[in-house]
């Protein structure tokens, strides 16, 4: 159990990894995480859209390292409708900075948002 990694947010907003290479998880709707009008609020798509991001930083440096977002900035595209999955991929991969792409759609295939950003890299110790 010492490798298992403790994600307590993932766990609470409920998002499952499918394809880590590809920064594809998914966050299934609950009410807890809609807007007034029960749609996924732009905080939780920003948040999936975060993680997602980072779970391809980590992937693509391949060594245990892990990653800390820097900045990122999300364009909302359209309201999303039910589950959202995001994909992300990395453009660069430097020694210090992870600069990463992904996006977001909703059950319909619309895409909901699409961000860019930088991750610090944190070197596994040891």
């Amino acid at each position: 159990m010492a490798d298992a990694i403790v994600r307590p947010f993932h766990d609470y907003l409920g998002i499952e990894v499918i394809d880590p290479a590809k920064g594809m998880i998914r966050l299934p709707w609950r009410r807890e995480l809609s807007n007034s009008r029960g749609q996924p609020h732009g905080g939780a798509v920003s948040a999936v859209l975060d993680m997602a991001m980072s779970v391809a930083g980590r992937e693509a440096l391949g060594d245990g390292s892990g990653v800390s977002t820097i900045q990122f900035s999300v364009h909302f595209l359209a309201p999303g409708e039910g589950d959202l999955m995001t994909q992300a991929r990395c453009l660069r991969v430097g020694k210090t900075v992870v600069t990463i792409e992904g996006s977001v759609t909703d059950t319909q295939g619309t895409l909901v948002a699409q961000g860019l950003g930088s991750w610090r890299v944190i070197r596994r110790r040891g």
